[in-house]
C-alpha cells in the first residue's frame, strides 16, 4: 500500500512531468552509449538500429492504436504507416493482419550472452578481480559501508557499488531502509531457431492487441508479455506461460519442442525512475538500480555516468533527480 501510495502521487501531472523530463536525459543518450560502448569492445555488430514494428489484427485496433500513437510524446523515436508490402514479408501468421506501424530511432542487442562475456573479458583485461559470492548484508562502520558475505566474511572496498537489480532495496536497508522497490515480473517464451523459421532481418514486433512482442536473436526467438506485482521470491505463475503459449498457437509463431521458460524481476520504483547515486550516510556506498523496463536500454549510459561519479566520489547535478533522497521527504 506505501508502493502505490507513492506511485498515485507520483502520477499527478507535476510529479509526472518533472519525472518524465528527468528519464528524457537519460534515454535520449542510451543509443549513442551504447554505440560508443561497442565500439570499444570492438562488436559495433551486436546493435541493431531496424527499429520496430507495432502490429493490429483488426481495423477498429489499427483506429485505436493510430490515434494513441499519434497522441503519444516518442521522443526522439519516430513512426510511420507500414505499408502492405512490408507486412507481406512477414513469416505466413494464422492471425490476418489489418495494419501497423514501423518505428525508427530504437534496436535493439543482437546477441545478450556475447555481450556479457566481451564485457567479463573487458574487465579482466583492464586489471578487474572476478568473485562470485552470496553477499548477506552492507552494515555501516565509521560512515563506511563494509560488505558481509553469506559465509561470515567481513569485506572492505574502497568503493561498493550496489547495483543487485530488484534485490537492492534488501540488500541496502542496513544503510538505506525502506526503499520501496518492489518486483514487477515478465515472463517469456524462447526457442532455438534460424533463418528457416524466423528471418533474421526482421524487427521485433510488438502485437499491440495481445500485449506481446517477439524478438529474434542471433540464435534464438522469444516472446514475452506481462507485469505481475509481486514479491521477488514468490514462485512464476505457470498460467502466465501457458497463456505465451497460447498466444504464440493462435499467431501461428515456431514456438514448438524444446521451449524454455523464464520469469525475472523487474526493479520498479513507485515513480518509475531509476535510483542512480552517492550514499548519504556511507561515503564509500554508490548505488544504481530501479530502471523497470529500460535496464538494458539505459545500461551503457548509466555506467558512464557511475564512472564518472565515482571518480568524482560526488553525485553530479544531472543525477539529483535519481537520488534516494526523493524518498526521504
Amino acid at each position: 500500500m506505501s508502493w502505490v501510495w507513492r506511485y498515485l502521487q507520483a502520477s499527478m501531472p507535476g510529479c509526472f512531468r518533472h519525472g518524465k523530463q528527468a528519464l528524457k536525459t537519460l534515454v535520449n543518450g542510451a543509443e549513442t552509449a551504447w554505440q560508443q560502448l561497442l565500439q570499444q569492445l570492438d562488436a559495433a555488430d551486436l546493435y541493431r538500429d531496424q527499429g520496430h514494428w507495432v502490429l493490429w489484427e483488426s481495423d477498429s485496433s489499427v483506429r485505436k492504436g493510430m490515434d494513441n500513437w499519434q497522441h503519444t510524446d516518442t521522443g526522439s523515436v519516430s513512426f510511420a504507416k507500414l505499408p502492405k508490402a512490408l507486412l507481406a514479408t512477414l513469416p505466413a501468421l494464422k492471425v490476418p493482419l489489418c495494419g501497423g506501424i514501423s518505428f525508427s530511432g530504437s534496436g535493439q542487442i543482437h546477441d545478450m550472452p556475447a555481450l556479457a562475456s566481451l564485457l567479463k573479458a573487458q574487465f579482466l583485461a583492464a586489471g578487474g578481480e572476478w568473485l562470485n559470492a552470496d553477499v548477506a548484508s552492507l552494515q555501516l562502520q565509521s560512515g563506511r559501508a563494509e560488505v558481509v558475505l553469506a559465509n561470515g566474511e567481513h569485506c572492505q572496498f574502497d568503493q561498493v557499488l550496489v547495483c543487485a537489480g530488484a534485490a537492492s532495496g534488501k540488500l541496502l536497508a542496513t544503510i538505506h531502509p525502506h526503499v520501496p522497490l518492489i518486483a514487477e515480473r515478465g515472463y517469456h517464451l524462447e526457442v532455438k531457431c534460424d533463418d528457416s523459421t524466423w528471418p533474421e532481418h526482421l524487427p521485433p514486433l510488438v502485437f499491440e492487441d495481445r500485449s506481446m512482442i517477439v524478438t529474434r536473436f542471433a540464435n534464438t526467438l522469444r516472446a514475452c508479455s506481462f507485469v505481475e506485482f509481486n514479491a521477488l521470491d514468490a514462485k512464476a505463475d505457470p498460467r502466465k506461460w501457458q497463456q505465451l503459449r497460447r498466444h504464440c498457437d493462435e499467431l501461428g509463431l515456431p514456438f514448438s519442442g524444446n521451449v524454455s521458460e523464464w520469469m525475472g524481476a523487474r526493479p520498479t520504483l513507485p515513480d518509475y525512475l531509476p535510483a542512480i547515486g552517492k550514499s548519504d550516510r556511507a561515503n564509500n556506498l554508490y548505488y544504481a538500480f530501479g530502471h523497470q523496463h529500460l535496464g538494458l536500454t539505459l545500461a551503457a549510459k548509466t555506467a558512464m555516468l557511475v564512472a564518472e561519479m565515482v571518480h568524482n566520489q560526488r553525485t553530479p547535478s544531472a543525477l539529483q533527480a535519481f537520488s534516494l533522497a526523493r524518498f526521504q521527504r
